[in-house]
């Protein structure tokens, strides 16, 4: 049902152009980041393009040098963009936006009516996309500093489209929208944060046993350093509006298995035996195989994962029998990693992140019955198995 959009929705996408207003007589946002304030409820940070120069040639500039950054306090941020106004010559387009960032501490408290007020508006796009700052959307927006794109909001477009994904991060308005209305599944929003950038200044001997199992790290953590301090990595769990935790990258990745949503990406890990680190390439080419069933009014959920596994370092793992320790341990520790984070959307996040209670709406036969059984509750009590299969190719085969 959440996955449906409603027909007003997508013809406003359509009608909410400014027509009969000249491209160069309007200031278009193209990022909205809101934090709590301090004289008024919020503090509202709106990012502008200026891509267009006399004569409707393109600048050459940096990203950073076609943006214009405006930051105004007000009680809601319809308000601030009245208050733009007072500040901007040119009629304010929102339309355009394709970033909306909520500070962490906004999002514990809630961001419902921000996405129920945006939707309804239709000055904002549905499939506007959001995002939680691990620091206030302030200091992310104005640390976002790309080189190889020209435009800001070229940026924007491609990072959010390695992000966006249909079942895990349902971070469009839209979807959010009706995750929040819905209240029966849980949202998980991606992270994104400032960092420090800096390199760490002295050895530290357990990061450097660490491997990707164990650095689960998040927006503004990642150890680099580059001209851009902006990250998105991990994501915020919700439970209804409210933000309740977060998850790093792998915890992440563990979620985009379950929602058959995890693209191919190559990680390194340390066989705890020898001590090798061995690089390997993992795919998901298959969906996950759920089965759900209902009995006595209690949930039964079995999940399991093929994924496939190459070798993209090999030379440790050069024979059948390493190769088959190295692929139980891998399998072992997926599993262990991904039991673990459904216990805690069981226990302590209390909400199910990955949907599947949609499993569970075929033994309904209305939306009423559905809602009198409760999911949310139910929920917390279901017995949900999951397994990993892994399907591995040796050296030869992989690079054959």
């Amino acid at each position: 049902m959440k996955r449906i959009i409603p027909l007003l929705l997508c013809l406003s996408i359509v009608l909410s152009g400014c027509y009969g207003i000249d491209i160069d007589e309007q200031s278009f946002v193209i990022a909205v980041g809101i934090d709590k304030g301090k004289s008024y409820r919020i503090r509202t940070t709106f990012v502008f393009s200026n891509p267009i120069e006399s004569g409707g040639e393109e600048k050459t500039s940096t990203a950073a040098k076609s943006t214009d950054i405006v930051t105004i306090e007000a009680p809601s941020v319809f308000s601030a963009v009245r208050k733009l106004n007072y500040i901007k010559s040119k009629k304010i387009n929102l339309t355009h936006t394709k970033l909306i960032v909520f500070s962490r501490e906004l999002a514990k408290d809630g961001i419902g009516e921000f996405v129920d007020g945006f939707v309804s508006s239709h000055d904002f796009r549905p499939n506007t996309y959001v995002c939680i700052s691990t620091n206030s959307a302030d200091k992310f927006l104005r640390s976002a500093k790309p080189v190889q794109e020209s435009f800001l909001e070229k940026y924007y477009d491609h990072i959010i489209k390695k992000a966006a994904s249909d079942k895990v991060n349902e971070s469009y308005l839209y979807y959010l929208h009706f995750n929040f209305s819905e209240k029966s599944s849980g949202s998980l929003v991606p992270l994104v944060g400032t960092n420090k950038n800096e390199l760490p200044k002295e050895t530290d001997l357990k990061t450097i046993e660490s491997d990707d199992f164990a650095l689960n790290e998040k927006a503004g953590k990642i150890l680099r350093k580059a001209e851009n301090k902006a990250e998105f990595s991990g994501t915020a769990i919700f439970k209804d509006d409210k933000m309740v935790s977060t998850l790093g990258s792998f915890y992440t990745d563990i979620a985009r298995f379950i929602g058959n949503e995890f693209y191919p990406a190559s990680y390194t890990f340390r066989i705890p035996s020898t001590g090798d680190f061995v690089t390997v390439k993992i795919n998901q080419h298959s969906p996950p195989d759920i089965s759900a069933k209902l009995k006595n009014n209690n949930a039964h959920i079995k999940i399991k994962i093929p994924i496939d596994l190459e070798y993209v370092d090999p030379l440790v793992v050069d024979t059948p029998k390493k190769s088959k320790e190295f692929t139980d341990y891998i399998t072992s520790v997926l599993n262990k990693k991904a039991k673990i984070l459904i216990k805690k959307s069981q226990e302590e996040y209390q909400s199910d992140i990955f949907s599947l209670g949609d499993y569970l709406k075929r033994y309904f036969i209305d939306y009423k019955k559905w809602e009198k059984f409760n999911w949310k509750e139910k929920y917390k009590t279901a017995k949900i198995d999951v397994s990993f299969k892994i399907k591995y190719a040796d050296y030869e085969e992989v690079n054959h």
